[in-house]
């Protein structure tokens, strides 16, 4: 999981059914176009004004460095971040294992799957397995 707080995004980097080599080509690709898609869509939003600056992100982070260093105490309460971080835990846990047909889905949905077409086998929607 990855929280960009410049480009208010947060990316899930999932697993998939397939040899390494595959997964990551396809994790490489699949989140490349995600971010391209998140990253257009949050532009379009500030520039209509639906999405607010968030410069108290960076500001905290900077008063929480700086505090740190000084040896003082944190700006947030480190119940604030543990709550947080319990947030954050219980939505990873929710989202769904990749199945094939999500899988094969996504990359229909990207344009992918003709080339990735030759690593699946016959078995593909029964088992979610391709050939390494």
């Amino acid at each position: 999981m990855h929280v960009d707080c410049y480009l208010q995004t947060l990316t899930v980097r999932k697993t998939y059914p397939a040899p390494k080599p595959v997964q990551r080509i396809l994790g490489a690709g699949l989140n490349s176009l995600r971010m391209l898609w998140k990253v257009t869509a949050n532009t379009v939003r500030f520039a209509t004004g639906r999405l607010k600056p968030s410069p108290g992100i960076h500001v905290s982070v900077v008063k929480f460095h700086e505090a740190l260093h000084k040896g003082e105490a944190a700006p947030v309460p480190a119940e604030e971040g543990r709550r947080s971080i319990a947030l954050l835990e219980e939505v990873s846990r929710q989202i769904d294992d990749p199945t094939p047909e999500r899988v094969q889905d996504e990359l229909i949905a990207v344009g992918l799957l003709e080339y990735v077409r030759e690593f699946m086998t016959d078995q593909w929607a029964a088992t979610g397995e391709l050939r390494g």
